[in-house]
């Protein structure tokens, strides 16, 4: 269990300094290993990518923390469908190739989406489709 006044610290340290006025890539950049670092251990977390999405493409551009299979061919996929395999909306918590996983964006347009992984061991309480 997270306790409340702790967790509100952590979130604090996790945007505290950060340029707001950077491009989507810098702000996810810097936020995304904070929050691995901040809240990962109490929330279970354990690597992070971050992609950049053109139309039918997604890029892996980095990565942090445990290594996790690239989820460039899945995303577009599985963002580009609808039914059981699909992600209708982000922010979207459920099983990947990677095991499971968040999605959310850091851009009003949805270019850039950073996925933060949890141990693979909890896959059982995100059922794939």
């Amino acid at each position: 269990m997270i306790e409340s006044k702790r967790f509100h610290r952590r979130l604090e340290a996790v945007f505290s300094g950060l340029d707001a006025s950077s491009s989507p890539a810098g702000f996810a950049g810097s936020v995304a290993p904070r929050i691995l670092t901040e809240l990962g251990p109490s929330m279970g977390l354990v690597g992070a990518h971050l992609y950049q999405r053109d139309a039918d493409r997604a890029t892996l551009l980095s990565t942090w923390g445990e290594e996790r299979p690239n989820l460039s061919d899945e995303l577009p996929r599985r963002l580009a469908t609808s039914g059981r395999d699909a992600i209708d909306e982000l922010p979207w918590f459920g099983a990947t190739g990677a095991g499971p996983t968040a999605l959310l964006t850091v851009d009003p347009q949805a270019t850039h989406l950073v996925v933060f992984h949890r141990a693979a061991v909890d896959i059982e309480h995100f059922p794939r489709s």
